[in-house]
Order: structure tokens, then C-alpha cells, then sequence
């Protein structure tokens, strides 16, 4: 393998580790703990933050991603490639939906006072955003479960080098 295809791959499992690692630990552990010391408004606020950086850290994946499935085309098979092309794909779509959204709960905030403006409306679309973050974690475990298997299988990682 090498130099370029080494630096690829170790972008392609760094950027996915940090997406995906980070989604987990600020759901699993950033929200509930600083909802429960700041509450939920206050925890919101920091939340609108870090989503920037999530979803660049997944946009950024994805195009690692996109480099890395051209790249060894020739060596996984037709039926891999598929899950990982609808894999990655939704990935990039609950990404760019992500950001619209974001875009669109921002308006709704005021950073001044730290409320809502409109907390139906808000939560309506905050709603959408967590569908489309669940969406994108199954994804990204499809991602995982197929690189799993190719290591298991030496299609990455291999004698041959690929």
C-alpha cells in the first residue's frame, strides 16, 4: 500500500472514529449531564455550538469517505461498495439536512435572553434534526459493520496490502 492510500485510510478511520465517537458521547453524555447541572434551555445553547462541529466533522468524513470508495473500487466487491454508496449517501444527506436545520433553529434562539421564540415551531424542526441524527448513527453503524468485515475478511488490512 502506499503513502497516499496509508494517509486516506487513516483519515477515512480517524474522521469516522471522531464523527461518530463524538455524536455518541455528547448524546449519550454531554446532553443529559448538562441538562441536568445548566437545564435543558441553557444546555441548548451549548448543544447550538457543538452541532456546527459535528456536522463539519461528518461533512468532512464523508468526503474522506467518497475519496476512499473511488480510490479502492476495484477491490471491494460490487455488493460491499452498494452498502457503503448507501451508507455514506445518507450520511451526507442527514449531514446537509442538519445544517439547514441548524440554520433554521438559530433563528429561532435568542442567545441574549437564552430562550426560544417560538418553542412549537422550534421543536418541530428540533424533532426533524433528531430523526435525521438517528438516521445518520444507523448509518454510520452500517459504515462500521462493513469495515469490521473487511478487516475479518482481509479485504483492508491484507497480505496483499490493499
Amino acid at each position: 500500500m502506499n503513502r497516499v492510500s496509508n494517509l486516506r485510510r487513516f483519515l477515512v478511520l480517524v474522521l469516522t472514529s471522531v464523527a461518530f465517537g463524538g455524536f455518541v458521547f455528547y448524546a449519550a453524555a454531554v446532553v443529559p449531564i448538562g441538562s441536568r447541572v445548566v437545564g435543558v434551555t441553557t444546555q441548548g445553547f451549548v448543544t447550538r455550538q457543538v452541532t456546527v462541529v459535528l456536522n463539519s466533522i461528518s461533512l468532512a468524513a464523508v468526503m474522506v469517505w467518497g475519496w476512499e470508495l473511488w480510490a479502492s473500487r476495484r477491490v471491494r466487491t460490487r455488493h460491499r461498495m452498494r452498502w457503503y454508496a448507501i451508507a455514506i449517501t445518507l450520511v451526507a444527506v442527514c449531514t446537509g439536512i442538519q445544517f439547514l436545520l441548524h440554520a433554521r433553529l438559530n433563528r429561532l434562539l435568542d442567545p441574549q435572553e437564552l430562550s426560544v421564540s417560538d418553542t412549537v415551531l422550534f421543536y418541530g424542526w428540533h424533532r426533524i434534526y433528531l430523526w435525521c441524527s438517528t438516521v445518520q448513527f444507523c448509518a454510520w453503524l452500517v459504515v462500521l459493520w462493513g469495515v469490521m468485515a473487511e478487516m475479518r475478511d482481509g479485504v483492508i488490512g491484507g497480505k496483499d496490502g490493499r
